[in-house]
């Protein structure tokens, strides 16, 4: 006795094996292995943000020495501005001070040019303002001189010294306060005496 198929099914193989379907192929789900991938795309951010908050405070520390290099480069230029300015100053008012000597005495006492008798006394400026020469003759007195001496501030040492000069000293040498004073005496032509600017 035979078996027959039935009819229409000729030539269909079933898809089975021992009676199963084949399975579809495995996909892992979307986000399967977020947990494990997390860790990694984390260390990489931090990695990323040092880095930039590094670069930011590396600029932020040029900016920062590079505005106190310049702001202590400028308080030394004005510094030593100021210190050229004063010392300017200073000098303009010392290289002053025989002018103003010669001026007040010639307005107290008269023009050293003036003579009477023979109690002349005569200054001459010299090197443009920078030196005055002093001259007496032997019988004339020292008033000038002296006014001279007290607008200049000379120490009474000083005086002391030429009212002590003889004849037989010399030319004798002294400085104050940035003036120097060299001086002689001789009884034939006085006393004569040169001041000027050291």
């Amino acid at each position: 006795m035979y078996w027959k198929l039935p009819k229409g099914r000729m030539g269909r193989k079933k898809n089975t094996m021992s009676g199963f379907v084949n399975p579809a192929p495995w996909v892992p789900a979307a986000g399967a292995f977020a947990d494990e991938d997390a860790p990694a795309a984390a260390k990489k951010s931090r990695r990323k943000i040092l880095a930039i908050v590094g670069a930011i405070v590396l600029i932020v520390a040029i900016c920062v020495a590079g505005g106190l290099g310049y702001v202590n480069h400028r308080n030394a230029v004005a510094a030593q501005q100021a210190q050229a300015a004063e010392k300017s100053r200073i000098a303009a008012v010392r290289m002053a001070r025989l002018d103003k000597a010669n001026s007040w005495c010639n307005f107290t006492l008269g023009d050293s040019d003036e003579t009477t008798g023979n109690t002349s006394e005569t200054v001459s400026v010299g090197d443009s303002g920078k030196s005055l020469t002093y001259s007496g003759t032997q019988y004339s007195g020292v008033t000038r001189l002296g006014c001279l001496l007290g607008q200049l501030k000379a120490p009474e040492s000083l005086v002391s010294k030429m009212n002590a000069t003889s004849g037989l000293d010399g030319m004798q040498t002294d400085s104050w306060d940035g003036i120097k004073v060299t001086w002689s005496y001789n009884g034939n032509s006085g006393f004569n005496a040169v001041f000027e600017y050291e």
